[in-house]
């Protein structure tokens, strides 16, 4: 097995050293504090199955014994699950394959309906903005002038490799 530096990081905090000892030991202190900060990340995901377990032997000692008393109240709150969050976060429209499908006149069509919002996300997901200029647009025939022009620059990029049926 490869001893790496994040590996040897790892070993020397669970051994019980303190940031500025392993620091010490050579490492890059910005590093350091990454490789920590993700461990520590991935060490606190805890899995329902895990939760479910422990409850599990908790009732059993709670049975085994008589002066055992142990009260566990677990709740669970998901605040991203509601219907409306997720129809905004999905784009329901792909521009460039829209673009390369329909043409300029109905894609234009189809991006009027949309809310400005979901505008910005489909520009988002298919066409972004490496400048951030149109994420902060409120004008929403800017926004659509702008997914316009790049899924027209975007449908031609590869054309030579795309194969086209013609029927005769």
């Amino acid at each position: 097995m490869k001893i790496t530096k994040k590996s040897q990081i790892i070993k020397f905090y669970k051994d019980g050293l303190d940031i500025n000892t392993i620091i010490e030991k050579g490492f890059n202190k910005k590093y350091v504090k990454q490789v920590l900060r993700n461990f520590e990340a991935s060490n606190k995901k805890t899995n329902v199955n895990d939760i479910k377990k422990l409850a599990e032997i908790l009732e059993e000692l709670q049975k085994k014994c008589d002066k055992l008393n142990i009260n566990v109240n677990i709740s669970i709150s998901v605040n991203s699950c509601n219907p409306d969050s997720i129809s905004n976060n999905i784009p329901l429209l792909n521009p460039v394959t829209a673009f390369r499908d329909m043409g300029e006149a109905k894609l234009r069509a189809q991006l009027k309906l949309f809310k400005l919002e979901q505008l910005i996300n489909i520009v988002k997901v298919y066409t972004p903005d490496l400048n951030g200029r149109i994420y902060r647009q409120k004008d929403i025939n800017v926004v659509i002038e702008y997914i316009v022009e790049r899924a027209s620059k975007l449908s031609k990029m590869g054309q030579v490799f795309r194969t086209t049926s013609t029927h005769e």
